[in-house]
């Protein structure tokens, strides 16, 4: 009974957490639309990290952003 209530608990706090984790998430990607801020389509965990990492030379990926979007881009 003991093992089961704390596996439950363990559960349910994981899953707590990974709420938290997810919301803070949605809310960093919201305040870019919300202040209307430029840039380019980000996924929902890793951003634009997947464009970047899947360029030769990421540098000049970030520096047709800069061209395309401006100085400030999110």
């Amino acid at each position: 009974m003991v093992v089961g209530l704390a596996t439950s608990l363990t559960i349910g706090l994981l899953l707590i957490v990974i709420l938290l984790i997810v919301r803070v998430i949605r809310r960093k990607y919201e305040y870019f639309v919300a202040n209307q801020i430029p840039g380019p389509p980000p996924t929902f965990l890793l951003g634009n990290l997947g464009v970047l990492w899947g360029t030769p030379y990421p540098m000049r990926q970030l520096e047709a952003w800069t061209r395309q979007y401006g100085n400030v881009y999110g």
